[in-house]
């Protein structure tokens, strides 16, 4: 294959794999996944940064006798303090509490210095590769390589950043190599750019697996806190939920936790089948969140049993009036396969103040008065 052809194949591998690292990220994990950079960023910045300090001392180092005062004191000079610079903020950061503005903001000042020091490392490698003695001018690539691909590793969590640092850096001195006459330079142009290439798709494969890593761990917390069913909260999230509320200092005077068990429902599972159950089940999940929306959590305990919690003022006005409400609603028809299902719901209630929560004895005091009702039979007369 000619140069020409082996140029054109490199430009366009480099531009199809570019163009497949473009990862578009599901909204619902990019909290997440900023976090996950975040923390991986922090702790290989810092390596990185030192690894190109002393990458640039050893060049320098070596330039002894072959280069001017600019390449052997200058950039090395720059690439050191830079290095040892950035080092020590980024190990100095690794305890800080920030807010996600602050951490894409420190992620995207990584990603400008990478450029920077892309964009310098390139062009002194290219200088120093046609000011040089012909054994002397593969060192330069040789050491913009081992910083590339050091800070293409440690920055994989950082795709576009790992990829632009090596395309900026290892494409120019690559061409250049594939292009000399030598033929030992020109397969060592050619050898980089493979490795290159690689490290690309590395970066690429590592990314996606770490998104869809995010999404699967996302799914399983969904699954461990939803009843699959209709899709309110589990019991297991419900706890989680309440002690939430319970710290909030910006809520109401009064947490309320209101349970909720439907009276028929297992006649009609039995006389009309599973299936209708089920669609009352959903219904009744949908009448409680049109009537509640306010509520902090409604969930479903399992069987034909609901509870919701929610924060209010003391007094709330308008305690009663929901309670009779949500029991108007929950005796309304049921819905399924064109017949019509006729059950009735009992409510138990019990509040206490916000500061004093606990969620075990507000659960004991709304299910007596839940039975309470049941036995005075107000469902009734509300159906």
């Amino acid at each position: 294959m000619d140069k020409g052809g082996v140029l054109s194949n490199l430009a366009g591998s480099i531009k199809r794999i570019a163009s497949a690292c473009s990862l578009r990220v599901p909204p619902e994990v990019r909290g997440d996944l900023l976090n996950l950079q975040y923390r991986r960023v922090g702790a290989m910045v810092p390596v990185i940064y030192f690894a190109m300090a002393i990458i640039a001392g050893v060049s320098a180092s070596a330039s002894v006798g072959h280069f001017s005062l600019t390449y052997h004191i200058a950039l090395p000079g720059f690439f050191l303090v830079v290095g040892l610079t950035r080092s020590i903020v980024w190990y100095r950061r690794r305890n800080d509490q920030v807010s996600q503005e602050q951490k894409s903001k420190r992620l995207q000042s990584t990603f400008i210095l990478g450029l920077v020091i892309s964009m310098v490392g390139s062009g002194w490698t290219l200088d120093a590769y046609f000011n040089t003695e012909e054994a002397r001018r593969v060192l330069a690539p040789i050491f913009l390589f081992m910083i590339s691909f050091a800070g293409a590793i440690c920055l994989t969590s950082l795709p576009r950043t790992a990829i632009s640092v090596l395309v900026i850096a290892m494409a120019p001195s690559c061409i250049v190599m594939i292009g000399a006459q030598d033929i030992g330079i020109r397969a060592m142009g050619i050898s980089f750019a493979a490795i290159a290439l690689m490290m690309i798709a590395m970066v690429a494969h590592n990314f996606a697996e770490m998104v869809a890593g995010l999404k699967l761990r996302r799914e399983l917390k969904i699954l461990s806190e939803t009843d699959p069913l209709t899709g309110l909260a589990n019991r297991r999230s419900f706890e989680q939920k309440f002690e939430e509320i319970c710290e909030d200092e910006d809520g109401g005077d009064i947490i309320a936790v209101t349970l909720i068990d439907l009276d028929g429902f297992k006649k009609a599972n039995d006389e009309f089948g599973h299936a209708a159950g089920d669609a009352i089940l959903l219904q009744v999940a949908d009448r409680l969140k049109q009537l509640c929306p306010d509520a902090a959590c409604i969930a479903r305990f399992g069987g034909d049993e609901f509870v919701l919690a929610e924060r209010r003022n003391d007094p709330s006005p308008n305690g009663d009036d929901r309670e009779q409400a949500m029991r108007i609603a929950l005796a309304m028809p049921y819905f399924h396969d064109g017949q019509m299902i006729r059950i009735s719901g009992s409510l138990g209630q019990a509040t206490c103040r916000w500061d004093g929560a606990e969620l075990s004895p507000l659960l004991k005091a709304a299910d007596e008065q839940l039975y309470i009702q049941k036995s005075v039979g107000q469902n009734e007369a509300a159906a």
